[in-house]
């Protein structure tokens, strides 16, 4: 993600000058004197937002990875729940971004940990689970037990069936580990019924490997007939995009 910061303040927490943010704090609060009126408080400054964006010097931090301009500011009273204009908080901006040395921190200054944005339905562990940059964040996710059975109503996204739109064969292993080790049932059945099941997901983009994967899973071959809306069951959808090592891997079981 490349950030633009429109204040001192986002782009000393953003660059993690933390010396930078305590000045700037101080020389904040002392103008305030000078003026005659009351000095905000650190709070006030640590949850400035930009009015265009309104990302907070935190979300600045965490989309960075620099823990310890946020742990200042967390320190400080930031919130870690404050949405900006996108309504991504703090937490998901760190997992989105892979970040996962600061997702502990974030949920112990009271992030939620399944908070879902207002305007996307994503949640931090949603967010680390659409791309390979997040991957790094979904095992801390996961171990402070993210809801990985959490699907949006408008998509019907489960963290399984993003990364296995995306084709992240770590990301799925990890959650499929995660299903397993933690005895906590993870459904791989339809939940559109436009999409199919996990193995059509997988199949339509041709990811052998992860589907090898996928059937491993206790659940998965039972799965293999099952249809999509237009009476397509996996090994059918992976033909008709004429991937055929996945229909080799699909008709194996």
């Amino acid at each position: 993600m490349q950030l633009q910061y429109r204040s001192a303040l986002e782009k000393a927490a953003g660059n993690g000058k933390v010396e930078v943010l305590q000045l700037l704090t101080q020389r904040l609060m002392t103008a305030r004197r000078a003026g005659g009126k009351p000095p905000p408080l650190a709070a006030d400054i640590a949850n400035l937002a930009s009015q265009r964006s309104g990302w907070t010097p935190l979300m600045c931090a965490s989309a960075a990875g620099q823990w310890p301009a946020a742990q200042f500011l967390l320190k400080s009273k930031a919130s870690a729940n404050k949405p900006n204009r996108s309504g991504q908080t703090a937490l998901e901006l760190a997992s989105a971004a892979g970040h996962a040395g600061l997702v502990t921190p974030l949920l112990t200054h009271d992030a939620e940990l399944d908070l879902p944005n207002p305007r996307t339905e994503i949640t931090p562990l949603l967010a680390s689970c659409m791309d390979d940059v997040g991957a790094a964040a979904v095992s801390v996710l996961l171990e402070a037990r993210a809801d990985v059975n959490y699907r949006r109503e408008t998509e019907r996204d489960t963290a399984l069936r993003l990364a296995c739109k995306a084709g992240l064969r770590e990301t799925v292993r990890t959650l499929l580990k995660h299903a397993k080790q933690s005895g906590e049932p993870m459904s791989l059945e339809r939940q559109d019924i436009h999409d199919g099941n996990v193995l059509h997901v997988a199949a339509r983009s041709g990811h052998e490997k992860l589907l090898s994967d996928l059937l491993r899973h206790k659940d998965a071959p039972a799965l293999i007939n099952q249809v999509d809306l237009q009476g397509n069951t996996p090994p059918m959808v992976a033909a008709s995009a004429v991937h055929v090592k996945a229909v080799d891997v699909l008709l194996m079981v």
